[in-house]
């Protein structure tokens, strides 16, 4: 059943953003809207799925990879194939494994957080992407994907 309900968000699919996040409607952020309680309405978008699979079966709860283009919610994507499934499902744990150009060679970890590392890490990044950090964001120049692997359990 979940390799059937997988295969239906493969590709070009039309997605609901979900209300708790970063997107903006005239100006503010759905989150904050929705947090103040002001009814907001969010229409489905296109974005792409490259790839998805489960690395990891162990009911009631699986692991997915996902090769997703930008825009994509993977909040959406495992309330959807909740609902596929007949069920519902909640994201338990997050890992992107790139954004962009940025790899995880690229990431600091929280106990690396100093400002010596960020700012090493920030001229690291300077040298080595500097085509990408330099030109404006548009939707025409914007990295083609990101990948992530999602875990979440079933309820």
């Amino acid at each position: 059943m979940l390799e059937e309900a997988l295969s239906r968000f493969h590709g070009e699919i039309l997605q609901t953003p979900p209300l708790y996040s970063a997107l903006k409607l005239h100006g503010y952020r759905l989150a904050d809207l929705t947090r103040a309680g002001v009814k907001v309405e969010v229409r489905p978008r296109p974005v792409t799925c490259h790839a998805i699979q489960c690395v990891q079966f162990s009911p009631p709860s699986f692991t997915l990879e996902v090769h997703c283009g930008g825009g994509f919610y993977i909040r959406s994507l495992v309330h959807d194939l909740g609902n596929a499934l007949g069920s519902c499902a909640h994201v338990r744990e997050l890992h992107r494994y790139q954004q962009g150009p940025f790899t995880e060679q690229d990431m600091l970890d929280s106990n690396e957080w100093t400002m010596q590392n960020i700012l090493i890490a920030i001229q690291k990044a300077k040298e080595t992407h500097a085509a990408f950090l330099e030109c404006p964001r548009t939707k025409a120049n914007l990295p083609l994907s990101t990948s992530e692997t999602q875990k979440f359990s079933t309820v």
